[in-house]
């Protein structure tokens, strides 16, 4: 039998499909975060959590929810919609197991301003204790709302729900900047 081989941006389509579908990856989506796939997504969470202590399964929720409205209210990368005059933002979410945590990883592209602003509010949060924390998010509901990019109180509440601190990586392209956050929720209370 002779093999073609495809190759996916540099890699074999048969080691891409492998990266997204390793061990303990539980959900993988890229695309449009429309109101209707959030829906879609939110119920197969809720079917994955299921099995978890309620405390566990409500803070990976809570956590999943506001990692996917980042992407849909803050990407900077759009879609628009078919049926209105709407535009979604595009990005990827990846929740995974990986032995003592859920992982929920969101990737998606930010302006550079932004992802500046983004840097500064995660060390920011990862540099403060949990009463620190606290008293940062109560400064932060004290300030007049803006439109901007750039995550605000809902960074800090995930940091609080998780109690784990926000992993982020900041990767810079021609005109934008992508931004990986990863949040690690305990499947054991604590």
């Amino acid at each position: 039998m002779i093999i073609k081989k495809h190759s996916h941006r540099g890699a074999s389509l048969v080691d891409y499909y492998s990266d997204i579908s390793r061990e303990g990856t539980l959900l993988a989506y890229r695309g449009a975060f429309t109101r209707e796939v959030i829906s879609d997504i939110c119920v197969s969470v809720k079917r994955m959590i299921a099995p978890l202590p309620p405390s566990i399964g409500k803070k990976i929720f809570a956590v999943f929810i506001e990692m996917v409205q980042n992407i849909a209210y803050h990407s900077s990368e759009r879609s628009p919609s078919l049926s209105s005059n709407l535009e979604y933002g595009v990005g990827q979410l990846i929740i995974e197991d990986n032995i003592d945590v859920i992982s929920i990883t969101t990737i998606n592209r930010v302006d550079k301003k932004s992802a500046v602003d983004l840097e500064i509010k995660c060390n920011k949060i990862n540099e403060l204790s949990r009463s620190e924390l606290r008293e940062y998010k109560r400064e932060l509901r004290l300030r007049p709302v803006k439109k901007s990019n750039c995550a605000n109180i809902g960074l800090v509440q995930m940091s609080l729900t998780s109690n784990l601190g926000v992993i982020f990586e900041l990767k810079e392209e021609r005109d934008w900047v992508i931004v990986g956050i990863s949040m690690d929720i305990k499947k054991e209370i604590q």
